[in-house]
């Protein structure tokens, strides 16, 4: 019987993921809490049941590992601290789980950038308003506020106004709980996503993305960070890719997620590259499987799950190559009510479209946006420049036509 990994976690974003897995060779196990996982269709086993029940994993890995030759553990979304129990548990490969656990908090992350030398923005973790108010006139009554335990662009906000802290201290606090929250110095410059893979004990370079964040919506609203627009390969030159690189492999030795496939969040600034945050998991589908690899030719999800599988990788899915541009761009519609969206089958057969992202339909409610999880529409597309990539995605938004079932404002 062929190798069986699991993974956990199976929304719709996961779907692409999960067949670059089975193509890759490998028998796929898919855990997810719906029922209705669009990752089941994918998968050649299901398992109900919600992904951060470590004990009931555990339980069915311990039960089918035998019968199913189940050999790997990962997840693609932010569930990795349970593929990380499970698999030390099971004996499988695997990060410690207190690694897992550091790289999902944000304030052990930069407690650990700090020990370890690791550039990256001025922090102070507080617990109340007043410890908030001393960091953020340290920091020039300017700061990102940011819950400690969140991901996706959720619960993080730019603050300049003293008399916004306390409530966005207060909206940080209800995420975060015991936690704390910590107050970040503002950083500006280019953001860069990157990928990685450890194996053998050795790092490999597998692709990077450029992206652009809008903090208003509209202008004059402070919204979480959402990720509008994203480049491949960007503007970014060689000796700015391998100090960026350089530092996402110190940090994620430092933290202990040198195993498998990761990735790090990071910015180019005046003073130097940075790092925002890690992750010992890759960046999302619309990096990791068509972005990346459209324009670079790394097949990073084949190659991290081989690795978690124990298998060797294969050199040739993380060879570099360079085949004209990609872009993505998230798309804001108007707040409301949708009784229809038009012109999306039209859109996705256009010649360069690489993957369109329908968040919303019919019935759905568009509310005033507060972060990228409420982004109607995400479309994909490449050419053989970036211009080129940017024509198709603007052909592509033109003709996705929302359709309200009250007059909108």
């Amino acid at each position: 019987m062929k190798k069986s990994v699991l993974m956990i976690g199976g929304g719709i974003q996961q779907v692409d993921s999960a067949q670059l897995v089975k193509d890759a060779g490998y028998r796929l196990i898919v855990a997810d809490r719906s029922p209705n996982s669009p990752c089941f269709d994918v998968a050649d086993e299901t398992l109900i049941v919600d992904g951060q029940d470590i004990e009931s994993i555990t339980a069915y890995v311990m039960r089918e590992r035998k019968r199913q030759n189940i050999t790997g553990i990962f997840s693609f979304v932010n569930l990795t601290t349970t593929a990380a129990f499970v698999a030390h548990a099971c004996g499988l490969p695997g990060i410690h789980p207190t690694a897992a656990v550091a790289a999902q908090n944000k304030a052990l992350m930069k407690r650990n950038f700090s020990e370890n030398g690791v550039a990256t923005p001025a922090f102070y973790e507080v617990r109340s308003i007043s410890e908030a108010q001393q960091a953020f006139a340290a920091l020039g009554g300017h700061a990102m506020v940011k819950a400690t335990n969140l991901f996706g662009g959720q619960g993080i906000r730019e603050v300049h106004d003293e008399r916004e802290l306390q409530n966005v201290m207060t909206e940080m606090q209800g995420y975060s709980g015991y936690q704390g929250v910590l107050i970040e110095e503002i950083v500006r410059g280019r953001f860069v996503d990157l990928n990685g893979i450890f194996a053998d004990g050795k790092f490999h370079r597998a692709g990077h993305i450029v992206s652009e964040f809008l903090t208003e919506y509209p202008e004059g609203n402070p919204i979480s960070p959402i990720e509008h627009i994203i480049r491949c390969p960007g503007d970014v030159s060689t000796s700015d890719l391998d100090a960026l690189y350089d530092l996402f492999e110190r940090a994620h030795r430092g933290l202990g997620t040198d195993f498998g496939p990761v990735g790090a969040d990071a910015i180019l600034t005046e003073r130097g590259p940075m790092l925002i945050e890690i992750g010992p998991r890759l960046h999302s589908a619309t990096c990791s499987c068509y972005m990346v690899p459209s324009v670079m030719g790394v097949n990073a999800i084949a190659a991290g799950v081989r690795v978690m599988a124990g298998d060797d990788i294969r050199h040739s899915e993380l060879e570099m190559s360079q085949h004209g541009a990609a872009m993505t761009r998230l798309v804001l519609w108007p707040p409301g009510n949708l009784s229809a969206v038009d012109g999306v089958d039209e859109a996705r057969a256009l010649d360069g479209v690489l993957k369109l992202y329908l968040h919303k339909g019919a019935g759905s409610t568009i509310p005033e946006y507060s972060n990228s999880t409420q982004i109607p529409l995400a479309v994909i597309a490449h050419g053989a420049t970036p211009e080129a990539a940017e024509a198709v995605i603007e052909q592509a938004t033109m003709l996705v036509r929302p359709s309200y079932s009250e007059a909108q404002t």
